[in-house]
């Protein structure tokens, strides 16, 4: 699990809680660590490596993938993590 799909940034388990483990610049668990396996542009488990075959999948909270967090354009369906993030915002 990379963190909570929630418009509350405060909750702990969030993506855009920039204090949790999974919104912080820092945490190995953060899509938003750039440096790490989950962030880097490079890291096929990134969201934002454009040409990953293994992004992260957006799971339903019964437990359905209902698609993928990629900047990959050929991976579907798909949302970017930016538009994403705008969106819960």
């Amino acid at each position: 699990m990379l963190g909570v799909i929630t418009s509350n940034a405060y909750d702990t388990k969030s993506f855009l809680n920039q204090y949790g483990s999974y919104g912080s610049k820092y945490s190995a668990t953060s899509i938003w660590n750039e440096y790490g396996q989950y962030g880097g542009q490079y890291s096929s488990m990134s969201p934002f490596n454009q040409y990953s075959s293994t992004p992260p999948r957006i799971i339903s909270p019964g437990g359905q993938g209902i698609g993928f967090l990629t900047v990959n354009k050929f991976k579907t369906p798909s949302i970017s993590p930016h538009a994403l993030a705008a969106l819960m915002r």
